[in-house]
Protein backbone atom coordinates (compact mmCIF):
# COMPACT_ATOMS: atom_id res chain seq x y z
CA UNK A 1 0.00 0.00 0.00
CA UNK A 2 3.29 2.83 0.94
CA UNK A 3 4.35 1.73 -2.61
CA UNK A 4 1.25 2.36 -4.21
CA UNK A 5 0.76 6.15 -2.27
CA UNK A 6 4.66 7.17 -3.55
CA UNK A 7 3.67 6.81 -7.14
CA UNK A 8 0.85 9.57 -6.56
CA UNK A 9 1.67 12.91 -7.74
CA UNK A 10 -0.23 15.40 -5.36
CA UNK A 11 -0.98 17.77 -8.10
CA UNK A 12 -4.26 14.95 -8.36
CA UNK A 13 -5.78 16.47 -5.91
CA UNK A 14 -7.58 19.57 -7.56
CA UNK A 15 -8.73 20.77 -3.53
CA UNK A 16 -7.38 20.76 -0.13
CA UNK A 17 -6.49 17.62 1.28
CA UNK A 18 -4.89 16.30 4.90
CA UNK A 19 -3.29 12.70 4.61
CA UNK A 20 -3.00 10.55 7.89
CA UNK A 21 -0.65 7.36 8.20
CA UNK A 22 -1.73 5.53 10.80
CA UNK A 23 0.42 2.26 11.92
CA UNK A 24 -1.50 -0.41 13.41
CA UNK A 25 -1.71 -0.61 17.60
CA UNK A 26 -0.81 2.93 17.72
CA UNK A 27 -3.68 4.83 20.25
CA UNK A 28 -4.71 7.01 17.11
CA UNK A 29 -5.34 3.65 15.26
CA UNK A 30 -7.53 2.65 18.24
CA UNK A 31 -9.72 5.97 17.72
CA UNK A 32 -10.00 6.22 14.70
CA UNK A 33 -11.26 1.91 14.43
CA UNK A 34 -13.77 2.62 16.90
CA UNK A 35 -15.30 5.40 14.41
CA UNK A 36 -14.39 3.46 11.39
CA UNK A 37 -13.90 -0.03 11.97
CA UNK A 38 -11.03 -1.39 9.94
CA UNK A 39 -11.20 -5.11 9.45
CA UNK A 40 -9.18 -5.65 6.67
CA UNK A 41 -5.62 -3.71 7.14
CA UNK A 42 -3.87 -2.56 5.12
CA UNK A 43 -6.79 0.26 3.96
CA UNK A 44 -6.88 3.62 2.67
CA UNK A 45 -10.15 5.55 3.50
CA UNK A 46 -10.77 8.61 1.49
CA UNK A 47 -13.36 10.50 3.65
CA UNK A 48 -14.86 13.68 2.85
CA UNK A 49 -14.96 17.01 5.05
CA UNK A 50 -18.42 15.70 6.35
CA UNK A 51 -16.89 12.15 7.67
CA UNK A 52 -18.36 10.44 5.37
CA UNK A 53 -16.12 7.81 3.68
CA UNK A 54 -15.90 8.01 -0.52
CA UNK A 55 -13.77 5.36 -0.86
CA UNK A 56 -11.97 2.59 0.81
CA UNK A 57 -9.54 0.96 -0.87
CA UNK A 58 -8.66 -2.55 0.73
CA UNK A 59 -5.18 -5.70 -0.40
CA UNK A 60 -8.33 -8.41 -0.40
CA UNK A 61 -7.23 -9.42 -3.67
CA UNK A 62 -3.61 -7.70 -5.85
CA UNK A 63 -4.27 -4.57 -6.96
CA UNK A 64 -2.29 -2.36 -9.86
CA UNK A 65 -1.20 1.00 -9.75
CA UNK A 66 -3.75 1.76 -12.83
CA UNK A 67 -6.43 0.53 -10.59
CA UNK A 68 -5.52 2.18 -7.49
CA UNK A 69 -4.84 5.41 -9.18
CA UNK A 70 -8.61 5.39 -11.11
CA UNK A 71 -10.19 4.90 -7.67
CA UNK A 72 -8.30 7.57 -6.15
CA UNK A 73 -9.19 9.87 -9.27
CA UNK A 74 -13.22 8.94 -8.56
CA UNK A 75 -12.99 9.64 -5.20
CA UNK A 76 -11.65 13.19 -5.78
CA UNK A 77 -14.36 13.63 -8.66
CA UNK A 78 -17.11 12.88 -5.81
CA UNK A 79 -15.42 15.00 -3.48
CA UNK A 80 -15.40 18.24 -6.01
CA UNK A 81 -18.91 17.85 -7.17
CA UNK A 82 -20.36 17.14 -3.70
CA UNK A 83 -18.50 20.23 -2.67
CA UNK A 84 -19.93 22.12 -5.68
CA UNK A 85 -23.28 21.02 -4.75
CA UNK A 86 -23.05 22.31 -1.38
CA UNK A 87 -21.70 25.44 -1.96
CA UNK A 88 -24.65 26.11 -4.70
CA UNK A 89 -27.12 25.33 -2.12
CA UNK A 90 -26.10 28.02 0.22
CA UNK A 91 -26.40 31.27 -1.81
CA UNK A 92 -30.08 29.83 -2.75
CA UNK A 93 -31.10 29.21 0.55
CA UNK A 94 -29.88 32.55 1.75
CA UNK A 95 -32.31 34.57 -0.43
CA UNK A 96 -35.25 33.69 1.56
CA UNK A 97 -34.09 34.76 4.79
CA UNK A 98 -31.35 35.06 7.35
CA UNK A 99 -33.33 32.70 9.73
CA UNK A 100 -34.42 29.98 7.31
CA UNK A 101 -30.74 29.50 5.61
CA UNK A 102 -29.38 29.28 9.53
CA UNK A 103 -31.91 26.61 10.15
CA UNK A 104 -31.99 24.68 6.99
CA UNK A 105 -28.34 23.99 6.70
CA UNK A 106 -28.32 22.94 10.67
CA UNK A 107 -30.88 20.33 9.82
CA UNK A 108 -29.26 19.73 6.70
CA UNK A 109 -25.40 19.22 8.66
CA UNK A 110 -27.27 17.05 11.44
CA UNK A 111 -29.31 14.90 8.42
CA UNK A 112 -25.51 14.11 6.79
CA UNK A 113 -24.03 13.03 10.30
CA UNK A 114 -26.81 11.09 10.84
CA UNK A 115 -26.37 9.07 7.76
CA UNK A 116 -22.65 8.97 7.26
CA UNK A 117 -22.88 7.30 10.63
CA UNK A 118 -25.36 4.69 9.85
CA UNK A 119 -23.58 4.16 6.54
CA UNK A 120 -20.63 3.55 8.21
CA UNK A 121 -22.24 0.91 10.74
CA UNK A 122 -23.59 -0.45 7.82
CA UNK A 123 -20.56 -0.78 6.32
CA UNK A 124 -18.68 -2.17 8.50
CA UNK A 125 -21.50 -4.65 9.03
CA UNK A 126 -21.16 -5.75 5.74
CA UNK A 127 -17.57 -5.73 5.97
CA UNK A 128 -17.22 -8.19 9.31
CA UNK A 129 -20.38 -9.94 7.95
CA UNK A 130 -17.85 -10.82 4.81
CA UNK A 131 -14.84 -11.18 6.84
CA UNK A 132 -16.78 -13.84 8.53
CA UNK A 133 -18.61 -15.59 5.57
CA UNK A 134 -14.67 -15.21 4.00
CA UNK A 135 -13.23 -16.98 7.79
CA UNK A 136 -16.43 -19.71 7.93
CA UNK A 137 -15.69 -20.90 4.31
CA UNK A 138 -12.20 -20.97 4.74
CA UNK A 139 -12.51 -23.02 7.98
CA UNK A 140 -15.24 -25.35 6.00
CA UNK A 141 -12.44 -25.61 3.09
CA UNK A 142 -10.03 -26.33 5.52
CA UNK A 143 -12.09 -29.28 7.23
CA UNK A 144 -13.46 -30.25 3.99
CA UNK A 145 -9.45 -31.08 3.18
CA UNK A 146 -8.53 -32.45 6.63
CA UNK A 147 -12.05 -34.85 5.88
CA UNK A 148 -10.45 -35.71 2.36
CA UNK A 149 -6.89 -36.19 3.81
CA UNK A 150 -8.40 -38.49 6.56
CA UNK A 151 -10.14 -40.42 4.17
CA UNK A 152 -7.83 -40.99 2.02
CA UNK A 153 -5.32 -41.54 4.74
CA UNK A 154 -8.02 -44.58 5.82
CA UNK A 155 -8.18 -46.31 2.16
CA UNK A 156 -4.42 -46.46 2.39
CA UNK A 157 -4.24 -48.04 5.69
CA UNK A 158 -7.20 -50.30 4.68
CA UNK A 159 -5.47 -51.41 1.54
CA UNK A 160 -2.15 -52.16 3.33
CA UNK A 161 -4.04 -54.16 5.88
CA UNK A 162 -6.00 -56.28 3.11
CA UNK A 163 -2.55 -56.94 1.43
CA UNK A 164 -0.93 -58.08 4.29
CA UNK A 165 -3.77 -60.47 5.57
CA UNK A 166 -3.94 -61.86 1.47
CA UNK A 167 -0.14 -62.03 2.19
CA UNK A 168 -0.58 -63.98 5.18
CA UNK A 169 -3.23 -66.16 3.89
CA UNK A 170 -0.70 -67.19 0.82
CA UNK A 171 1.99 -67.50 3.20
CA UNK A 172 -0.25 -69.96 5.72
CA UNK A 173 -1.69 -71.91 2.41
CA UNK A 174 1.59 -72.12 1.54
CA UNK A 175 2.84 -73.60 4.49
CA UNK A 176 -0.03 -76.35 5.25
CA UNK A 177 1.05 -77.18 1.58
CA UNK A 178 4.33 -77.80 2.39
CA UNK A 179 3.06 -79.55 5.92
CA UNK A 180 0.96 -81.58 3.95
CA UNK A 181 3.82 -82.76 1.67
CA UNK A 182 6.25 -83.57 4.06
CA UNK A 183 3.71 -85.23 6.38
CA UNK A 184 2.53 -87.46 2.89
CA UNK A 185 6.30 -88.16 2.78
CA UNK A 186 6.67 -89.19 5.77
CA UNK A 187 3.83 -91.72 5.69
CA UNK A 188 5.26 -92.96 2.33
CA UNK A 189 8.56 -93.33 4.22
CA UNK A 190 7.17 -95.05 7.23
CA UNK A 191 5.10 -98.01 4.75
CA UNK A 192 8.25 -98.41 3.31
CA UNK A 193 10.12 -99.01 6.32
CA UNK A 194 7.50 -101.38 7.43
CA UNK A 195 7.36 -103.04 4.18
CA UNK A 196 10.68 -103.33 4.08
CA UNK A 197 10.71 -104.87 7.86
CA UNK A 198 7.88 -107.47 6.88
CA UNK A 199 9.84 -108.54 3.86
CA UNK A 200 13.38 -108.71 6.20
CA UNK A 201 11.40 -110.89 8.47
CA UNK A 202 9.60 -113.27 5.96
CA UNK A 203 12.88 -113.58 4.04
CA UNK A 204 15.04 -114.34 7.54
CA UNK A 205 12.12 -117.17 7.89
CA UNK A 206 12.32 -118.66 5.04
CA UNK A 207 15.87 -118.99 5.39
CA UNK A 208 15.56 -120.83 8.92
CA UNK A 209 13.12 -123.29 7.81
CA UNK A 210 13.42 -125.93 4.44
CA UNK A 211 10.58 -125.09 1.51
CA UNK A 212 8.51 -127.96 0.95
CA UNK A 213 8.59 -128.58 -2.77
CA UNK A 214 4.98 -129.92 -3.23
CA UNK A 215 3.41 -126.71 -1.48
CA UNK A 216 6.03 -124.92 -3.35
CA UNK A 217 4.65 -125.83 -6.52
CA UNK A 218 0.59 -125.79 -5.56
CA UNK A 219 1.67 -122.00 -4.60
CA UNK A 220 0.35 -119.22 -7.18
CA UNK A 221 3.02 -117.63 -8.99
CA UNK A 222 4.14 -114.91 -7.14
CA UNK A 223 3.69 -110.98 -9.40
CA UNK A 224 6.61 -109.69 -10.71
CA UNK A 225 8.52 -107.38 -9.13
CA UNK A 226 8.06 -103.58 -10.09
CA UNK A 227 10.65 -102.21 -12.53
CA UNK A 228 12.58 -99.72 -10.36
CA UNK A 229 13.30 -96.26 -11.90
CA UNK A 230 16.66 -94.49 -11.51
CA UNK A 231 16.26 -90.86 -9.45
CA UNK A 232 18.53 -88.71 -10.32
CA UNK A 233 20.67 -87.23 -7.27
CA UNK A 234 24.12 -86.42 -6.52
CA UNK A 235 24.15 -88.42 -2.73
CA UNK A 236 22.73 -92.05 -1.80
CA UNK A 237 22.09 -92.43 1.61
CA UNK A 238 22.61 -96.33 2.23
CA UNK A 239 21.51 -97.65 5.21
CA UNK A 240 22.85 -101.70 5.34
CA UNK A 241 21.51 -103.86 8.37
CA UNK A 242 24.03 -106.73 9.43
CA UNK A 243 22.94 -110.29 10.53
CA UNK A 244 23.23 -109.23 14.16
CA UNK A 245 20.41 -106.59 14.04
CA UNK A 246 22.79 -103.89 14.02
CA UNK A 247 22.76 -100.87 11.18
CA UNK A 248 25.62 -99.19 9.62
CA UNK A 249 24.49 -95.84 7.89
CA UNK A 250 26.18 -93.97 5.10
CA UNK A 251 26.54 -91.50 2.15
CA UNK A 252 28.10 -92.25 -0.98
CA UNK A 253 28.09 -90.30 -3.92
CA UNK A 254 25.80 -91.72 -6.84
CA UNK A 255 28.44 -92.71 -9.12
CA UNK A 256 30.26 -94.73 -7.05
CA UNK A 257 30.15 -98.76 -7.43
CA UNK A 258 28.29 -100.75 -4.84
CA UNK A 259 32.11 -102.34 -4.30
CA UNK A 260 32.54 -99.43 -2.37
CA UNK A 261 29.93 -100.07 -0.03
CA UNK A 262 31.11 -103.82 0.06
CA UNK A 263 34.94 -102.82 0.90
CA UNK A 264 33.51 -100.48 3.73
CA UNK A 265 31.62 -103.63 5.48
CA UNK A 266 35.04 -105.48 5.27
CA UNK A 267 36.80 -102.42 6.60
CA UNK A 268 33.82 -102.19 9.48
CA UNK A 269 34.79 -105.82 10.86
CA UNK A 270 31.60 -106.50 12.40
CA UNK A 271 30.73 -109.51 9.46
CA UNK A 272 32.99 -112.37 9.16
CA UNK A 273 33.92 -114.68 6.35
CA UNK A 274 31.80 -114.64 3.20
CA UNK A 275 28.75 -112.76 2.22
CA UNK A 276 26.40 -111.28 0.11
CA UNK A 277 24.31 -108.03 -0.29
CA UNK A 278 20.53 -108.04 -0.71
CA UNK A 279 17.92 -105.11 -1.53
CA UNK A 280 14.87 -105.02 0.58
CA UNK A 281 12.32 -104.18 -1.98
CA UNK A 282 11.64 -105.34 -4.40
CA UNK A 283 13.97 -108.74 -3.25
CA UNK A 284 17.56 -109.06 -4.97
CA UNK A 285 20.10 -110.31 -4.16
CA UNK A 286 23.37 -108.45 -5.80
CA UNK A 287 25.96 -110.67 -8.21
CA UNK A 288 29.34 -110.22 -8.74
CA UNK A 289 28.52 -108.34 -11.96
CA UNK A 290 26.06 -105.76 -9.85
CA UNK A 291 29.22 -105.16 -7.75
CA UNK A 292 30.91 -103.05 -10.77
CA UNK A 293 27.57 -101.15 -10.85
CA UNK A 294 26.92 -97.62 -9.60
CA UNK A 295 24.24 -97.06 -6.80
CA UNK A 296 22.78 -94.97 -9.50
CA UNK A 297 22.26 -97.87 -12.10
CA UNK A 298 21.22 -100.10 -9.51
CA UNK A 299 18.08 -97.83 -8.77
CA UNK A 300 19.37 -97.25 -5.17
CA UNK A 301 19.32 -93.14 -5.75
CA UNK A 302 18.29 -91.51 -3.03
CA UNK A 303 18.23 -93.68 -0.29
CA UNK A 304 17.70 -97.22 -0.10
CA UNK A 305 18.22 -100.37 2.83
CA UNK A 306 20.34 -103.04 1.87
CA UNK A 307 20.32 -106.42 3.72
CA UNK A 308 24.31 -108.22 4.41
CA UNK A 309 23.17 -112.34 4.22
CA UNK A 310 26.02 -114.07 5.90
CA UNK A 311 27.09 -117.45 3.68
CA UNK A 312 27.19 -120.47 5.28
CA UNK A 313 29.73 -123.20 4.03
CA UNK A 314 28.35 -126.45 2.90
CA UNK A 315 30.03 -129.48 4.56
CA UNK A 316 30.08 -133.08 2.77
CA UNK A 317 30.86 -136.01 4.36
CA UNK A 318 32.79 -138.40 2.10
CA UNK A 319 33.22 -142.17 3.33
CA UNK A 320 36.24 -143.54 1.49
CA UNK A 321 35.71 -146.62 1.04
CA UNK A 322 38.29 -149.01 1.93
CA UNK A 323 38.24 -152.52 0.19
CA UNK A 324 39.10 -154.70 2.86
CA UNK A 325 36.38 -153.04 4.99
CA UNK A 326 33.77 -154.60 2.09
CA UNK A 327 35.02 -158.39 2.37
CA UNK A 328 35.17 -158.35 5.61
CA UNK A 329 31.19 -157.32 5.80
CA UNK A 330 30.53 -159.98 3.31
CA UNK A 331 32.43 -162.45 5.34
CA UNK A 332 30.46 -161.32 8.57
CA UNK A 333 27.20 -161.11 6.60
CA UNK A 334 27.91 -165.10 4.94
CA UNK A 335 29.66 -166.82 7.79
CA UNK A 336 28.94 -165.59 11.14
CA UNK A 337 25.50 -164.24 11.34
CA UNK A 338 24.27 -167.61 10.49
CA UNK A 339 26.68 -169.49 13.24
CA UNK A 340 25.40 -166.91 15.63
CA UNK A 341 21.51 -167.37 14.42
CA UNK A 342 22.47 -171.65 15.38
CA UNK A 343 24.26 -170.71 18.47
CA UNK A 344 21.40 -168.87 20.22
CA UNK A 345 18.84 -171.53 18.95
CA UNK A 346 20.80 -174.62 20.62
CA UNK A 347 21.08 -172.46 24.12
CA UNK A 348 17.78 -171.44 24.24
CA UNK A 349 17.00 -174.93 24.02
CA UNK A 350 19.62 -176.35 26.80
CA UNK A 351 18.27 -173.37 29.01
CA UNK A 352 21.88 -171.62 29.20
CA UNK A 353 19.23 -168.28 29.27
CA UNK A 354 18.82 -168.84 33.29
CA UNK A 355 21.20 -166.02 33.97
CA UNK A 356 19.39 -163.57 31.97
CA UNK A 357 16.08 -164.40 33.68
CA UNK A 358 17.67 -164.46 37.25
CA UNK A 359 18.86 -161.08 35.85
CA UNK A 360 15.18 -160.13 35.28
CA UNK A 361 13.84 -161.44 38.41
CA UNK A 362 16.49 -159.36 40.21
CA UNK A 363 15.30 -156.39 38.63
CA UNK A 364 12.07 -156.90 39.50
CA UNK A 365 12.47 -157.14 43.04
CA UNK A 366 14.62 -154.37 43.35
CA UNK A 367 11.50 -152.31 41.32
CA UNK A 368 9.10 -153.42 44.40
CA UNK A 369 11.43 -152.55 46.97
CA UNK A 370 11.54 -149.18 45.66
CA UNK A 371 8.06 -148.84 45.36
CA UNK A 372 7.31 -149.57 48.96
CA UNK A 373 10.33 -147.16 49.83
CA UNK A 374 8.61 -144.74 48.23
CA UNK A 375 4.76 -144.30 48.09
CA UNK A 376 4.19 -141.93 45.53
CA UNK A 377 6.53 -143.47 42.72
CA UNK A 378 3.57 -145.46 42.02
CA UNK A 379 1.99 -142.47 40.13
CA UNK A 380 1.26 -140.27 42.93
CA UNK A 381 2.19 -136.86 43.35
CA UNK A 382 1.72 -133.87 46.05
CA UNK A 383 0.39 -130.56 44.67
CA UNK A 384 0.75 -127.72 47.04
CA UNK A 385 -1.24 -124.59 46.59
CA UNK A 386 -0.51 -121.73 49.35
CA UNK A 387 -1.66 -123.55 52.57
CA UNK A 388 -3.24 -126.25 51.16
CA UNK A 389 -1.84 -129.74 50.29
CA UNK A 390 -3.65 -131.98 47.78
CA UNK A 391 -2.48 -135.97 46.88
CA UNK A 392 -2.75 -136.34 42.91
CA UNK A 393 -2.57 -139.61 41.11
CA UNK A 394 -0.61 -139.09 37.69
CA UNK A 395 -1.85 -142.44 36.83
CA UNK A 396 -5.41 -141.53 37.12
CA UNK A 397 -7.10 -140.46 33.84
CA UNK A 398 -10.47 -138.79 35.06
CA UNK A 399 -11.93 -136.41 33.71
CA UNK A 400 -12.41 -134.76 36.91
CA UNK A 401 -8.60 -134.19 36.77
CA UNK A 402 -8.10 -132.64 33.42
CA UNK A 403 -11.16 -130.43 33.67
CA UNK A 404 -11.01 -126.73 33.64
CA UNK A 405 -12.50 -124.61 35.34
CA UNK A 406 -14.11 -120.93 34.99
CA UNK A 407 -14.12 -118.50 37.32
CA UNK A 408 -16.94 -118.54 38.58
CA UNK A 409 -16.92 -122.21 39.83
CA UNK A 410 -18.20 -123.41 36.42
CA UNK A 411 -16.29 -126.74 35.30
CA UNK A 412 -15.79 -127.23 31.15
CA UNK A 413 -13.47 -129.90 29.36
Amino acid sequence: MSELWDKVEPSLFDCPFVGIHLMEGDEAAKQFSQIYPTPVLPASYIIDNLGKPIEIITLLKDIEYDEFFSKLSNAVKVFIANRKATTSNGPTQGTSGDQAPTTSAQAASSSSAELSLEEKVERAKKLLEQKKKADEEAKKQEEKERELERIHTGKLMQEAQKRREEQELIEAAAQRRRDKIEAEKERERLKAQIKADREEREFRERRGRPVDMASAGDMPAQPAAPKMEPVPSDRCRVQVRLPNGENIVEEFPSNDCLNTLTELIKQDGRVGGAFSIAQVYPRKVFTEEDMEKSFLELCLTPTCTLLVLQSRPKTSQIVAASPLGGIFSLFSMLFIAPLQYIYNVIAGFLGWNSGSDASTGTQARQDEAKRQRDPHASGATVRRRGNVTRLHNTNDDSDEENANWNGNSTQFL
